[in-house]
């Protein structure tokens, strides 16, 4: 079974959040720690306080507007943002007949929101492309919100980061660390004041490579699915109580 390290393990029994990117990896910890408390014969116990990135972001916003309304713009609702993307994308590709508009949407809405936690300029590279659809959706979801009189989180990750960062009375109940992130967010990383150099290696010692990669050439895509699957039953099956995160 997958194990906590000890200085995350003894980082959230001390009341502190930890960050993470997927709520995979958020679900993934909580079952950690629950059967690590039931290991050690603890019937009762508090829920770590485990957050997504995405989750933890809004909560500051949330917070930080509650101390003074009047300097914060209202933040859309997850529903309402996707419903926006999806109105504007639909615009924009209308001259793409081809296109899945639905799947379309949540791929700019995706990328914008990259764009903002990476620090990178928006620009266009010729009329049609790629980054040009994204710009144009861009704009037109920038218009909505401005019609609405309100905006989104990726929109305000700036503002978060230029009134300080939070490492004190933040959303949270106590300290705060990022864990599983291949890199972290520039912006991310100012809020909360971690170096996004590099992504925090855990402080327990690793253990020895247990096999060397190889690569498999698979005739079509069911047979690769099917490789997939079987490569999970073995492991699935040697070890009972192993979980497989997707």
């Amino acid at each position: 079974m997958f194990r906590l390290p000890n200085d995350v393990a003894r980082h959230l029994q001390d009341g502190g959040t930890l960050i993470v990117p997927s709520l995979q990896r958020a679900h993934t910890v909580r079952l950690c720690f629950a059967a690590a408390a039931l290991g050690e014969g603890r019937g009762v116990f508090a829920s770590p306080d485990v957050r997504t990135d995405a989750v933890w972001l809004r909560e500051e916003v949330e917070r930080r507007a509650g101390e003074d309304a009047s300097r914060w713009p209202r933040l859309l609702e997850p529903a309402e943002e996707w419903f926006l993307w999806r109105q504007c994308v639909a615009e924009v590709a209308r001259p793409f007949a081809l296109l899945n508009v639905g799947a379309l949407a949540e791929s700019l809405q995706r990328s914008s929101e990259l764009a903002a936690q990476f620090r990178i300029p928006l620009g266009a590279q010729g009329e049609g492309s790629e980054s040009d659809i994204l710009c144009r959706a861009q704009r037109a979801f920038d218009e909505r919100c401005r019609d609405f009189r309100a905006t989104s989180l990726a929109a305000l990750l700036g503002r978060l980061a230029d009134r300080g960062t939070a490492g004190r009375g933040t959303a949270g109940r106590g300290a705060l660390q990022l864990r599983g992130f291949d890199t972290v967010p520039p912006a991310l990383g100012a809020i909360v004041g971690t170096s996004t150099a590099e992504p925090r290696e855990s402080a327990e010692p690793r253990g020895p490579v247990l096999a060397a990669p190889k690569v498999l050439r698979a005739e079509d895509t069911r047979e690769e699915l099917e490789r997939i699957a079987g490569w999970c039953r073995e492991r699935l099956l040697a070890r009972a109580d192993a979980r497989l995160l997707v």
